[in-house]
Parts: C-alpha cells; structure tokens; sequence
C-alpha cells in the first residue's frame, strides 16, 4: 500500500503503526504519535539515511523505515528509554547513547559507509527542552543533506531571546524520560523564529501544522523542512 496518497490513506498508517509500536512494546503516546507518523507521509522515504535525536525510543525512525527508509541511527540521551525500543528489523537500526547537545559528527558516523551526513533528520520533543536550541538546531541541520522533521513546543508568549531569536523561557522540571538532562530554563522559539532559523540555517519550510499534546496542550508545530540548493537561493 501506497502511503502517501490520500488524506484518508494517512489517518490509516498512523492508527496502524500506532497499534503496531505499542503490540511491539513500545509506550506510543495516545493522541499525538499518530498524528505525527501521519505528518511523515508525504515525503519519499525510498532509500533514506535517517538520524534521528533525542529519540527516547527511536519510534520516529520506525516509522521511516516502514514508509521506505533504509536506516537509522538513533540517538538519545538516557540509555534506560533505549530499552523501550523494539525495532522491526534491528540490523537496519544503530542506536547510540549521546548528548544531542554536543553533535560530534564521528560520533554518528555510518561505520559500513563511512557518511557523516544523513538524508534526513527527526527532531521530536528535544527543541523545547534545551536552553540553546538555535546552536543544538544549527549543528543538526548540518547533518542533513535533504530534509528534518521537527516536533517541538513553541511559545506562546516572548519574553526571552537566544542567540538572536525570540521566545519564551520556560522552567523545565529535569525530571524522568521527557524531560531535559538537567533542570533549566528551556528557550522556546517563537513560531516564525523557528521559521526564520531553519532558513537561516539552508532549510525551507514546505508544510507546518499546528499540534498541541492532549497531555500538555501548550502551542506545538510539526514542520517538514527541505533544504535549499544553492541555486534556488539565487533566484
């Protein structure tokens, strides 16, 4: 089955591969993980190298692969959240215990094709609890040669700005597996700064939609986001 045809043929792969992860054991979120994996479809998966970080569980690079990826390297911070993860096929996914707030290319390297680039980056949940996620965004999108798919918190109000881009400070607990490292005062971007950042940093936005968590209904985007050529700037 082809899916990424219609609106319709999406809501299905989402419900399907949610009850597919949580039959594997993995601890979907109800109201949020499906209308995510939905979010994915669309994109020509056929082949692609992903990386995704601050994974948890890796369950973003689950559903790459289902759609057409070839692998994925996951990374997260906690090696304890890498136990919920049950992969279909282990041999296409390399699971890597890191700080995503130090991206050292060599860290994530391919080790069978030597690449320190990857198609296409997954960053859900991670932007909103970092006290610098323009420099945390910068060094990512420098890992990807085509597209990322971001998830994040945005702000609601501004009252704080983070190397040149505004938003809103926001007391992160630093408590249990969705929360940050440490406690801090997290930086939320402002919704058109998040904008304003990925084309500052190459990317193009292509799609962007509203999506708040059932659990947490504070203001939340998923943004597909294409990297620029060289000659698309010029024009």
């Amino acid at each position: 089955m082809n899916h990424q045809d219609t609106k319709d043929t999406k809501e299905t792969f989402g419900k399907e591969i949610t009850v597919e992860l949580k039959g594997r054991g993995y601890p979907v979120l109800e109201g949020i993980f499906d209308h995510q994996a939905q979010f994915m479809c669309g994109y020509d998966w056929k082949d692609k190298t992903v990386l995704e970080l601050g994974a948890w569980d890796g369950r973003h690079s689950e559903v790459a692969l289902k759609l057409g990826a070839s692998i994925a390297t996951v990374v997260e911070g906690r090696a304890e959240n890498l136990m919920d993860a049950h992969p279909a096929c282990p041999w296409r996914v390399r699971f890597v215990v890191g700080d995503v707030r130090e991206l050292n290319p060599l860290i994530y390297t391919d080790q069978h094709e030597n690449k320190t680039e990857f198609d296409v980056g997954l960053i859900f949940g991670v932007l909103y609890h970092l006290d610098n996620p323009v420099r945390f965004l910068r060094d990512a999108l420098g890992l990807c040669r085509e597209a990322v798919f971001i998830w994040s918190h945005v702000a609601s109000t501004i009252d704080m700005s983070c190397d040149g881009y505004q938003g809103q400070a926001y007391v992160d607990p630093g408590q249990g597996g969705n929360d940050a490292i440490s406690p801090l005062t997290a930086f939320w971007f402002e919704k058109d700064e998040l904008v304003r950042c990925l084309e500052e940093n190459g990317f193009g936005v292509v799609q962007m939609v509203d999506m708040p968590t059932p659990r947490h209904p504070a203001p939340a985007v998923c943004v597909f986001a294409e990297r620029i050529l060289k000659a698309e700037r010029a024009v």
